[in-house]
């Protein structure tokens, strides 16, 4: 499987403020950072913001999840390498290997969840610092452990 997904995978360089892709965009392929750093926000201004830093990072999953609209826009804020895969050839490699893809969807499912319980600790915060004597209560299941946002989603 890891063969087949490589030979469909293409290497590419960005500069620093080049845009990948655009939130509300058609999600057309997935990303795997080879190195320099790249920033996921919704928002233009003052929004929710992720640094893709790590390399082996997978950003751009929209490309794999309904209704494959990009949810956040990416930009390079640093000279950066990426392997791009598109969604077509993702999801014709799960459909020959479904125990394979099973198993990236789970692991995908595990860096989102992450990523979700960081954007309810940022807007948490964020309101508790405008809003010092209010509470907040957010339901977070802490006590999960999603595998690390920086391990590989391939088997």
């Amino acid at each position: 499987m890891i063969g087949e997904i490589a030979d469909q995978a293409v290497e590419e360089e960005h500069r620093a403020g080049d845009l990948l892709f655009r939130s509300g965009e058609e999600a057309k392929d997935l990303y795997i950072l080879e190195e320099g750093s790249v920033e996921i926000f919704i928002g233009e201004r003052g929004g929710l913001r992720f640094i893709v830093d790590r390399v082996g990072e997978v950003f751009g999953w929209s490309a794999l999840i309904e209704p494959h609209i990009y949810t956040a826009s990416a930009r390079c804020t640093a000279d950066t390498k990426v392997i791009k895969i598109g969604k077509e050839a993702i999801e014709e490699i799960f459909n020959k290997y479904p125990a394979d893809g099973l198993i990236v969807m789970r692991q995908l499912a595990g860096v989102i969840a992450q990523r979700l319980r960081n954007a309810y600790r940022s807007i948490s915060s964020e309101v508790a610092g405008r809003h010092p004597h209010s509470l907040l209560r957010l339901k977070v299941p802490l006590d999960m452990d999603p595998p690390s946002a920086t391990k590989p989603l391939l088997p």
